[in-house]
């Protein structure tokens, strides 16, 4: 999706291939504002604010000790690609940054779940 979204002009300020996209997945607000240049929290670009149609919400995220954070900031999502019995890929999205970032994590953290049609 993310390699999709950047090779198609979905970053906030269209250049080609840049990583700018977080823009493009999040509705505006809930998100917690940002000075960001093209962060999902700053108010300039708005007609990139979800252009995707994925709506992402900053939902936050469970640490493995119980405890909730995030929340108006964060979104994170699982993949389907698990790495380990322990650990799996995902996704998330942060207030302040412009990017999507992929990472691996342990499977005791909580996060929102996407299904996306490939």
């Amino acid at each position: 999706m993310r390699d999709y979204l950047k090779e198609n002009g979905y970053s906030y300020d269209n250049i080609i291939g840049h990583e700018g996209i977080a823009k493009s997945l999040a509705t505006h607000p809930p998100w917690k504002r940002s000075y960001n240049m093209g962060a999902i929290g700053d108010s300039n670009y708005p007609e990139y604010n979800n252009i995707s149609g994925f709506s992402a919400l900053p939902s936050g995220m469970r640490r493995p000790n119980g405890f909730f954070t995030g929340l108006g900031e964060f979104f994170g999502c699982w993949s389907a690609n698990i790495v380990h019995y322990y650990s799996i890929y995902g996704c998330s999205l942060y207030n302040v940054n412009n990017q999507m970032s992929a990472f691996e994590v342990s499977k005791n953290y909580g996060f929102s779940i996407r299904c996306i049609k490939d």
